[in-house]
């Protein structure tokens, strides 16, 4: 008779046992040598966008250094700082007209600019108010 390698196992059966061991091992390699093909394919993939990238910042940086002495493209052509002025002024009053009647923005900037040095000058006078009471203190 065969010899029984497991006991109440007969030798057929853990040969059968064997083989499915066998094939689900070579199995899982083929699974983990196409996830390995995959993991490389998708690597080199991100290397060849993150190569396009550089190239495309790069160009556009040289794209950059064609502008005119340096300054933003909006004031390239010889514009100076009259010209921005007015651009800013049109700019603020299409601003106004575009956001109605209760936006004017002359009296918002006034206000704003009010408010502001008022609560500057609180602050200088709470500090003033602190050295008063100091030299007050040091008295006899």
């Amino acid at each position: 008779s065969k010899p029984m390698l497991a006991p109440g196992m007969p030798a057929t059966m853990q040969s059968l046992s064997r083989l499915i061991v066998t094939v689900l091992f070579v199995n899982t390699l083929q699974i983990a040598m196409g996830a390995l093909r995959v993991s490389q394919a998708m690597a080199d993939a991100a290397i060849r966008q993150d190569a396009a990238l550089h190239n495309e910042m790069r160009s556009m940086m040289d794209d950059d250094d064609d502008v005119d002495g340096g300054k933003f493209i909006q004031l390239g052509n010889g514009a100076d700082s009259g010209s921005e002025a007015s651009y800013m002024h049109d700019s603020a009053a299409s601003l106004s007209s575009a956001l109605g009647p209760r936006w004017v923005g002359s009296e918002l900037e006034a206000d704003a600019n009010e408010k502001t040095n008022t609560l500057l000058k609180g602050i200088a006078g709470h500090q003033a108010l602190g050295t008063l009471n100091r030299m007050l203190g040091a008295l006899p």
